[in-house]
This record gives structure tokens, sequence and C-alpha cells, in this order.
């Protein structure tokens, strides 16, 4: 029996979360509305935890070993352990600044000690935008990403529906991390104090794409239970 080890689940969950609160905390700060830095400091701690502990184990173990699955062990475990020290970070940061946060919106020199100790951190932000880029442009190229025929759902829109166009997953996948690298590598030009145009659009692609992968966890909690109950039972279900 082959046993599979999958927990990119919880972790994708964990990222989505993890970019739509980045978004919805940057744009308090650019609205100058005070901060409850505790709830955030929670939610990034939670969420931290997750993808720094999973995504290290994933990147350094290579819990996907079968054919064709190789590649998820740098495509999601290395962008996942990277996303999670840095909402660590955020956490002890947002807790030990509580009362700077909660001044946001009544003092001037609150926003700019935040934007000046988010600059040497957007040098990991942009770095990281770069690997995502080549992420990205890996699940295109090689086309990575395809669902398994055994799995619910997904291996059969990707076996029947998407028969004559074997690159849809890849694509979206594709582009799915782009829009994530997008919004890290324009980061450093949303801490001007004018820079709402670009804001918006780090806003935006942060959150198209937090959302779009907490849907796509959600729904592989049941397509992988799926194919894990084929590949075990012997069953063939196909939705």
């Amino acid at each position: 029996m082959t046993i599979l080890v999958m927990y990119n689940t919880i972790m994708t969950i964990a990222a989505g979360a993890g970019l739509i609160g980045i978004a919805l905390l940057g744009r308090q700060l650019k609205k100058r509305v005070a901060v409850a830095a505790e709830g955030w400091s929670i939610l990034f701690g939670i969420l931290g935890f997750i993808l720094s502990i999973l995504g290290t184990i994933m990147s350094v173990t290579w819990p996907f070993r079968l054919p064709g699955t190789a590649d998820a062990n740098i495509l999601m475990g290395e962008p996942s352990m990277a996303l999670g020290f840095l909402l660590l970070g955020a956490s002890f940061y947002l807790w030990q600044r509580r009362t700077v946060f909660a001044a946001v919106g009544q003092s001037k020199e609150a926003i700019t000690q935040i934007y000046r100790t988010l600059k040497p951190i957007s040098i990991f932000v942009v770095v990281t935008g770069l690997m995502l880029v080549a992420c990205a442009a890996a699940w295109i190229r090689y086309q990575l990403g395809g669902a398994p025929s055994i799995e619910p759902l997904s291996g059969y829109l990707a076996t029947v529906v998407f028969a004559n166009a074997p690159a849809v997953e890849s694509i979206f996948l594709g582009v799915l991390w782009g829009l994530v690298a997008l919004g890290a590598l324009l980061f450093p030009f949303t801490l001007k104090l004018n820079s709402r145009a670009v804001s918006t659009i780090v806003f935006s692609a942060w959150i198209v794409a937090g959302i779009v992968f907490v849907l796509f966890g959600a729904l592989n909690f049941y397509t992988h239970v799926g194919l894990i109950t084929n590949m075990t039972t012997g069953t063939d279900f196909k939705i």
C-alpha cells in the first residue's frame, strides 16, 4: 500500500489566510486607522507557526516522493517557510509595539516608525518575490501540478474536462504564485506616504491570491481524502 504524506492542505489554508491578513492590515495602516495589534499578533503567530514548521519540514525532508510530485517540495515548501517566518516576525513586532499601532491615525510619528521598521524587512520580501517569480515560471514551463487521474474532482477535471489542455492547472498555479510575487516585488514602494496606486495593486494581488489559496486549500481537503481513499481501498470515486 502506498502511503501519501500530504499536509499542504493546512499549509495552503494558512498561506491564504496570512496573505489576506497582511493585505487587510496594510490597508488599515494606509488609511491611518488604529490597529488592534494583539489580535493581529495572535493571528500571525498561529499562521506563522503552521507555515514555518510544516514548510521547513517539507523543505528538508521532501515528503512528496511519488513520480510527478517531487517538485512540490520546492514549489510549496520553501515559499511556505519564507512566509511563515515573516509572519512570526510580524507577530512579534505587533505584540512588542502594540502601543505604537494603537496610535496610528493620531500620531504621524507612529506610522513613520512602523514604515522605518518595514524598510529593511522589505529586502527579504523582494527576494522572496523573485523566488516566487521563478516558481511561477516553473509551474507553467514544466507543466507541473496536475492532479492524478484517481483524485476525485480535480483529477476528473484534469483528465476528462481539460483533456485537450493539460497545462490548465499549471497555468492556474503559475498565475496564483505570480500574483503573490507581484505584491512582494512592489511591497517596498508601498512604504512611501503617497503610494496609493501601488498600495492598491499590492492589496488587490494579495487579497485575490489569499482568497483563491483558501478556497483551493479547502477543496483539497475533500479531493485529497478521496485520492487516499481511492489509492488505499481500491475505490474509484470520480467526484
